[in-house]
This record gives C-alpha cells, structure tokens and sequence, in this order.
C-alpha cells in the first residue's frame, strides 16, 4: 500500500523523488512501521501548491528543481521552526532535504545496510551468522505483529495471523 501510494504521489507530482528519497533514507533499516519516520508526519502541511508532472513523463528521469519543490520548501521551514535537536530524525531530514539529491544519500545508506547484513551473513565464524539471522528472523516476526495489531491491516487478515500474517508459536 505505501509503495503504491508513494508511485502515485510521484507520478502526479505531488511529492518529488528527492523528497521520497529524502523520507526513506530517515530510517532505511526499518522500512515498514518506522518510529524516527513517523516523527516526521507533524512537519508536512495539509495543503500546498505542487506542479502536476505531465503526462508520459517518467518523474524519476525530472530533476530536482528546489524552488519548483513546494513540498520539501514548506517541510523545511516547519522543521526550521521547530528548531530539533541535532541527531533527531528531523534535523537529519531537515539535511536532506535541503542536500542537492537525497537519492544519492539513499543509495549510500541502502548499499550500506546491504554491506553490512551480507558481511554478517558471509562471516566464517558461525555465530556472527546465526546471530545476525536471529536479528533479521526477530525484525520480521515483528513487523508481522505490528501489521496484525494494525488498524488498518488488522481488517485485512481474518484469521488473527494464522494465514496471512503467520506468526510463531512464541
């Protein structure tokens, strides 16, 4: 559902790439039910003007234009007003946004956790291996659990994570 509704808000041209980057990028170890994401909800505005991407256009090929990006522009000042602690998750999307492409950033962090889960996952030494696949086995079991507890996807699974969501025992 997320995937679905950020491909439509950038094909409409509602929100840019950089600015979805810019998001992801806040917390790319959890990208579902992200706590230092969802910090960030209170700085987007209700409304705000935007410029429709036309149509046949792929918005992933457009550039960044910062002044064109009401979005991130009005995402900013709110943080800016707000004046977050360094560190915080708004700062770091605060610095972002403002960067010249948060793609790049993204990509960086992305190929970063890979490195890191792989260089755990190849390890000659056993344990390093089977404490990284009980790290990765505990976040998944956890992400189902927040999904069944879920308002919204709760209504979604009629079987209390039995089937859709199964969950173990423990």
């Amino acid at each position: 559902i997320d995937n679905d509704m950020a491909d439509q808000l950038l094909r409409q041209g509602v929100a840019t790439p950089h600015f979805v980057a810019a998001v992801l990028a806040i917390d790319v170890e959890t990208p579902v039910f992200s706590a230092r994401r969802a910090e960030l909800r209170r700085f987007v505005p209700e409304k705000f003007d935007f410029k429709p991407t036309p149509d046949g256009v792929d918005p992933i090929t457009l550039s960044h234009v910062a002044d064109d990006d009401k979005l991130t522009l009005a995402v900013i000042q709110a943080i800016e007003e707000s004046n977050p602690p360094l560190g915080s998750a708004a700062a770091e999307f605060s610095d972002l946004l403002k960067s010249q492409d948060a793609r790049e950033t993204l990509k960086a962090k992305v190929k970063a956790h890979f490195d890191r889960v792989n260089e755990r996952l190849s390890s000659s030494d056993p344990a390093v291996r089977k404490d990284e696949l009980r790290r990765l086995y505990r976040k998944a079991v956890g992400v189902r659990k927040a999904l069944v507890a879920d308002p919204v996807f709760e209504a979604l699974d009629e079987t209390g994570g039995q089937l859709l969501l199964p969950l173990p025992a423990d």
